[in-house]
């Protein structure tokens, strides 16, 4: 599909869908009938939401040259890193039966209505790839109005983006198929944030693909049931110090992982997880976007449309 065609769809959607969730007397209907069970997005707040990458030397480069080079009047840059203008640095070095966890950067977003800031540090998984967590803090707990004012005030950077799925929002309202509608909030947040991130950081997969996610989700203590978690449909639950982590095993590109607490708050280190299981966790978070990378790049081949393997398929392979 072309990318202006693309463009008008996805504003199209998005401004239907906006319009739904707000005005729309059928779905409010729908909402304010079906509460108890949908763990209404009205009662619950994400604390913190990380988004994962993985990136090559190059890439690596790639990156920490445009932290470096963004605008001072925006952002407040941290950078844990020296960077070349014209140089790529060796960041990535062997590794043989373990890794360590290094800081990258922590930028602060100077006149952002929502985001405070971002944190990055990244781990290597083997001799030639690191993967970037990136951690995104807010200015306050984002409930779900707040979520709708984020939508309005970034949804023009969602347009073009192949990530960012979309679909005849019309057919489902006039099939009262409200469920749905409500179920796409939020992935519509997810594509939201991470074309945000995409306008601030050189990402790599999170060009194309919907990268791994893991959202923190606040639970007033009264909707807080064992039960509710045990059920999530087409999910994986597992409890965690009285804290569920709810795994989409639908996901149809990178992991999505959801932690529902109520109280206080630990974070979970991924970056340490991933220093100790390396290319086993790397697989839980990223297998589904290797096999369309892999799919991608070897098919062509098979085909007989490419007769020379190129040198990044090569090294990549």
């Amino acid at each position: 599909m072309r990318r202006r065609k693309l463009h008008n769809l996805q504003e199209e959607f998005i401004n239907k869908f906006l319009e739904t969730i707000e005005n729309n007397e059928e779905y409010l209907e729908f909402i304010n009938r079906h509460k108890p069970e949908l763990l209404s997005n009205c009662d619950i707040a994400i604390r913190e939401v990380k988004f994962f990458d993985v990136f090559n030397n190059t890439q690596l480069n790639n990156l920490i040259k445009g932290i470096s080079n963004l605008n001072k009047e925006k952002y407040s840059i941290d950078l844990s890193l020296m960077s070349k203008k014209y140089k790529d640095l060796n960041y990535l070095i062997i590794q043989y039966d373990n890794s360590s966890t290094r800081s990258l950067c922590e930028v602060t977003f100077k006149d952002d209505l929502f985001i405070n800031n971002v944190r990055a540090g990244f781990t290597q998984i083997n001799n030639n790839q690191a993967v970037v967590e990136f951690s995104i803090s807010f200015k306050e707990i984002m409930t779900h109005n707040l979520w709708i004012d984020f939508i309005k005030e970034n949804k023009e950077l969602l347009y073009g983006k192949k990530f960012f799925g979309y679909y005849n929002i019309g057919e489902m309202i006039k099939s009262a198929h409200f469920a749905l509608i409500y179920n796409s909030i939020s992935k519509v947040i997810d594509a939201v944030l991470q074309a945000k991130l995409l306008s601030v950081f050189s990402l790599n997969f999170g060009n194309e693909y919907t990268l791994p996610q893991y959202n923190a989700i606040h639970v007033p203590q009264e909707h807080f049931k064992k039960e509710y978690f045990d059920n999530m449909f087409l999910c994986r639950t597992y409890e965690i110090n009285n804290k569920y982590l709810i795994v989409d095993i639908t996901s149809d590109e990178g992991l999505k992982m959801d932690l529902y607490f109520s109280g206080l708050y630990s974070s979970i280190n991924f970056l340490q997880l991933l220093a100790r299981y390396r290319m086993d966790l790397y697989y839980f978070l990223f297998e589904k976007i290797e096999r369309f990378e892999i799919n991608r790049r070897v098919n062509k081949y098979f085909l007989n449309s490419r007769k020379r393997i190129a040198l990044k398929d090569y090294r990549w392979l």
